[in-house]
């Protein structure tokens, strides 16, 4: 239930609260409230989620979450309490903090608004009790699950997280005790892909999507502080560039290399490493480099290419390297300025003919910017994670402004996501989620843009590349 505290007061009760506010921008997992601690500071979700956890049991039970509005700390700044529960942020979380020293001075300042102020603080207490008390005689917890086959289906997934959950914990002692035991790392990893496996077996045997999904996103909330030992999850689930899908959690995923907090983390890395989306990933940049070989070993002359959203995994330092002493022009599009900044550091001290050309552009943005709408003659046009973002009609408009740009002779190389089993694991666990689309589906939308002789290969795990050209070769 969203807080409405705060509507209750006038504007100008309301800015005299909200004076005091500081606000608190959280890391993910940052332990906001500690059960038994003194309470006293009151606050407010201002943007993501706290997570109310029952650390007595294992594995912890998460009695709660609260979403923007809503407010915590009340209970023990009205009655002087310690904190009953373990409050503790998702990635993203901002709060306002009332300290209570603070809080007490304002209301004490003022006694029609220290009246008003515990008038309204009663009025949402007890809303929040008489929601409590409804939701427990219709039979479940606020924000619990969806009703009708809705809730069916939230005790289903319930019942394989809490199993995987009960394994993941034993696991977690036992490498606790002993950190090169092998044994428990390899049991992560088969807990793991039981979770998986099932979910994804539920979701094709017909599962009503929207009501699957709720479930899945309502009762899986309770694996993260297990994903969220991973370096994958921690990356994907902060969003260090702002956004899913960035260059630091690419650079991780084609790296392959699993790390995280001690050895059930570097486990769960393994596990999510290992997947068809992050395998996919590390076969595109291969498959890539084979696409474009024949036509960088064959063109006389100058070159000209771009190479979109192909900075991280390597892609890009070994195009460059094999084209650095060639005349012609690389211009490199990238949607971060920290990953401009590291190509060029990493580029430009080589000493090279070719010209190096940065731009930051979003990926997937169907506008191209000002500078690449005015290219022209280019021999090959690179577009890494490009399509995993667009649906069809979008995809297609913004590979006929490609098109566009290229030469005669020019070439498109397009990578894409294949629909696969661990698409619940990145859309609803690690809130990644991504267009997937078949061989034919991408070559559909590349011959709609207007492109011919187009090859789609299909590859490891859940990847894709595309070959075409425009169609006006002589």
């Amino acid at each position: 239930m969203r807080s409405a505290f705060l509507l209750r007061l006038n504007s100008e009760d309301r800015a005299r609260l909200e004076g005091i506010g500081q606000r608190m921008d959280l890391e993910p997992r940052q332990h906001l409230l500690v059960r038994g601690d003194p309470g006293g500071d009151v606050f407010r979700v201002e943007k993501g989620q706290l997570e109310i956890v029952d650390r007595r049991s294992r594995p912890e039970v998460i009695l709660d979450v609260l979403g923007p509005g809503e407010l915590v700390g009340e209970m023990a700044f009205i009655d002087g309490t310690n904190r009953s529960a373990d409050a503790f942020a998702t990635p993203g979380t901002v709060v306002t903090r009332w300290p209570v020293a603070e809080l007490e001075a304002l209301l004490a300042s003022d006694a029609a608004f220290g009246a008003r102020f515990w008038r309204f603080m009663a009025e949402e207490v007890a809303a929040r009790l008489r929601e409590v008390t409804s939701n427990a005689v219709t039979g479940g917890l606020r924000g619990a699950g969806p009703t009708g086959g809705g809730a069916e289906l939230a005790s289903h997934v319930g019942a394989v997280v809490s199993q995987s959950l009960d394994g993941l914990a034993r696991v977690d002692q036992a490498l606790r005790r002993d950190p090169g035991d092998a044994r428990s790392a390899d049991q992560v990893v088969a807990l793991l892909d039981t979770l998986g496996n099932e979910l994804a077996r539920r979701w094709r045997d017909g599962s009503d999507s929207e009501a699957f999904e709720i479930a899945v996103r309502r009762l899986a909330r309770q694996v993260h502080p297990y994903l969220l030992r991973s370096s994958t999850a921690e990356l994907c689930l902060s969003r260090p560039d702002g956004f899913a899908g960035g260059p630091r959690i690419l650079e991780h995923l084609l790296a392959g290399s699993p790390t995280g907090e001690g050895p059930l983390g570097e486990a769960v890395d393994r596990w999510l490493l290992g997947l068809p989306r992050a395998l996919g990933l590390r076969a595109r940049q291969r498959a890539v480099e084979v696409a474009i070989e024949p036509l960088l070993a064959r063109h006389l002359g100058q070159l000209h290419l771009v190479m979109i959203n192909a900075a991280q995994g390597g892609l890009l330092a070994r195009t460059w390297k094999r084209i650095a002493a060639r005349e012609g022009e690389l211009w490199v599009v990238e949607p971060t300025r920290d990953a401009l900044m590291a190509v060029d550091m990493a580029l430009t001290t080589q000493r090279a003919r070719m010209r190096l050309r940065l731009v930051q552009e979003q990926a997937g943005d169907p506008a191209l910017g000002g500078s690449l709408r005015s290219l022209t003659g280019v021999d090959l046009v690179v577009a890494d994670n490009l399509f995993d973002y667009l649906p069809a009609r979008l995809a297609a408009d913004l590979a006929r402004q490609l098109g566009a740009a290229l030469g005669p002779r020019g070439r498109l190389v397009v990578t894409a996501t294949t629909p696969s089993p661990d698409h619940l694991v990145w859309s609803q666990l690690l809130e990644w989620p991504v267009v997937a689309r078949d061989s034919r589906s991408l070559a559909a939308i590349l011959k709609a843009a207007g492109y011919a002789d187009v090859a789609v290969t299909a590859l490891e795990g859940a990847g894709l590349v595309a070959s075409a050209g425009t169609g006006t070769q002589p």
